[in-house]
């Protein structure tokens, strides 16, 4: 009886065995065929962009293949770092996310360091939580996302290679992919017929009122003046109008050379605000590139108090 026990004991012991290789198996088998199923077009251009690449994996995503890979990071470096970069099935490039230590922030990009040690936030007394290099097809450059925490305040700054602090927006996402949207090939091809030369910023989509919107974040030239333009967009992709932010200094000029008294006397009345660096301006571009300024009132509603203003008659 018990030399049949071993026996039973010893046979059950290989079954497990060989349940636990066929499992391995068949692990390594869908690891491989997630690598055959990637088109040799994409595996050609990731290799070609990203050559220094290692432990990559594939999936596909939302229309694209999404690759995640290390790079690899000398010992001062101190980190090992999880990029992603995302491909059209042609193979054409879309986007790529590479984190970056402090560090190399502060070694290989150090105009973004310098511009985030000048900035409020740094002063403060914000801390940097995580940092991106964000390349996207059709932007002239790239641009660096730095996180940046507080306490439960958290925000996304996202800079210039040149160190200018371009936008800062509140965090509230979840660390999910979609905060790095790729953005869709029909947005692209506007982008570069209308803006080939932009730094491409931001791209996101959202809803408002139950409706779609994508909203693409430049920046880009009017004259000789850099501004900074967040494009919106119907789920069609057809262009909606854009939303043009400009530095104090600017608008304070385009304010002495086209606002009237009387309507300065307005805008004191409209907002309640004597002084005009109190005064929340907002300039709207049409879809025939004419402007509209509009004004925060007392019950903090937008009301237009300019329209259809060639930007050529005050930027050149």
């Amino acid at each position: 009886m018990k030399k049949s026990l071993k026996i039973w004991s010893v046979f059950l012991s290989m079954l497990v065995l060989v349940f636990v290789f066929t499992a391995c198996s068949d692990d390594n088998i869908n690891n491989d065929q997630d690598n055959v199923n990637v088109p040799t077009s994409v595996k050609e251009a990731f290799d070609q962009g990203f050559p220094e690449a290692t432990d990559v994996s594939w999936k596909e995503s939302n229309g694209f293949w999404v690759a995640s890979f290390n790079l690899g990071n000398s010992r001062a470096e101190a980190t090992t770092q999880q990029n992603k970069a995302w491909y059209q099935y042609n193979g054409k490039f879309n986007m790529s996310k590479l984190e970056l230590s402090v560090y190399e922030l502060e070694m290989k990009y150090s105009k973004v360091n310098d511009g985030w040690k000048a900035s409020a936030y740094f002063k403060a007394g914000f801390k940097i939580d995580d940092i991106d290099l964000l390349q996207r097809a059709g932007s002239l450059e790239a641009v660096i996302k730095i996180e940046v925490e507080k306490g439960k305040e958290e925000f996304d700054l996202y800079f210039t290679l040149d160190g200018k602090l371009i936008k800062a927006v509140p965090d509230t996402d979840d660390d999910i992919d979609e905060e790095f949207m790729p953005c869709p090939t029909q947005l692209l091809k506007y982008l570069q017929e209308k803006y080939p030369n932009a730094i491409v910023v931001e791209f996101e989509a959202e809803y408002d009122d139950n409706t779609m919107l994508y909203e693409l974040s430049i920046v880009t030239k009017i004259g000789s003046l850099k501004v900074e333009k967040e494009l919106v967009f119907d789920s069609d992709y057809t262009f909606l109008y854009a939303k043009i932010e400009i530095e104090d200094e600017i608008l304070a000029k385009l304010i002495e050379k086209f606002y009237t008294p009387e309507l300065i006397s307005q805008l004191k009345e409209i907002t309640g605000e004597n002084d005009p660096e109190e005064w929340d301006i907002e300039i709207i571009e049409n879809v025939n590139g004419l402007y509209s300024i509009y004004v925060e009132d007392k019950n903090d509603k937008m009301v237009e108090v300019i329209k259809n203003l060639n930007p050529n008659d005050f930027i050149k």
